[in-house]
């Protein structure tokens, strides 16, 4: 892990772009403010350029799309792209439809993504697979995925796997309370997000690790605390834990395995 990076955004406060799940924004939002980033958003193709050229990097959630909001997405992840900057995608119910699973394959086609994050069924559904109920996706079929865009891919679930051309890691930090809130995806992918805005892009596989482990490390700490109470409560507080987590916090509470 690179666990400095979570001083670095809190320093240098980068903008992350959201172009997401209209659902569940508000939360994304004020998880990336907790975490010390600044987000903004829009909705609209004709502005979606200028503000990623404002922005360190770029988010985008399909999880309620319109034929508007994936020319936005197209726009902003072509702009990104000529900056420089990273650009995360979240193939939120990639699987629900096929005008969905179409938008991804259209915005992979034009953009470049450093990262790729979603749970098996979002994953199942790119590599064209049907998970039996209970099933999961292993790492030769992550794989699979990142070797055919050439990027980083994070499958999120009672445990967390990342590949990155190479490198492979699990996280263990398996939070159930996690499963009984909306929003969890996609405000981690804003983190993901967040964390590549202040790292080498060309090498993003220690700032997606340490991304999720900051995330996770949020959770757990707000379950221990907020178990009791409420779901509600405990997603505010994974907010909270995220605005005052530390890096040896991180380093302490991860169960990490590099594979």
């Amino acid at each position: 892990m690179q666990e400095g990076l979570l001083d670095e955004i809190r320093a240098q406060r980068p903008i992350v772009h959201c172009i997401t799940n209209q659902v569940t924004v508000n939360y994304v939002i004020n998880t990336l403010m907790g975490l010390g980033a600044v987000a903004v958003g829009t909705n609209a193709p004709q502005e979606a350029a200028d503000i990623t050229a404002k922005s360190r990097a770029l988010m985008l959630n399909v999880g309620t799309l319109t034929e508007s909001l994936a020319d936005s997405m197209i726009v902003a992840g072509r702009r990104a792209n000529e900056m420089g900057a990273p650009v995360v995608l979240d193939p939120d119910g990639a699987g629900f439809s096929s005008f969905r699973k179409e938008i991804v394959n259209e915005i992979l086609s034009n953009v470049a993504v450093s990262c790729i994050r979603g749970n098996e069924a979002d994953l199942a559904a790119m590599l064209g697979i049907e998970l039996e109920n209970g099933a999961t996706l292993d790492f030769d079929e992550l794989q699979v995925l990142s070797d055919r865009y050439q990027t980083g891919v994070v499958m999120t679930g009672s445990e967390d796997r990342i590949v990155c051309r190479a490198s492979q890691a699990r996280i263990f930090n398996d939070i159930p309370m996690m499963r009984r809130i909306s929003g969890n995806g996609a405000a981690l992918s804003g983190v993901v997000a967040a964390f590549l805005a202040v790292s080498d892009i060309t090498n993003p596989f220690e700032a997606i690790v340490t991304a999720v482990s900051a995330y996770s490390t949020a959770g757990q700490m707000s379950e221990a605390k907020y178990a009791s109470v409420g779901s509600a409560s405990f997603a505010s507080g994974i907010i909270d834990a995220l605005s005052v987590v530390t890096a040896d916090e991180l380093t302490k509470n991860t169960r990490l395995e590099v594979r």
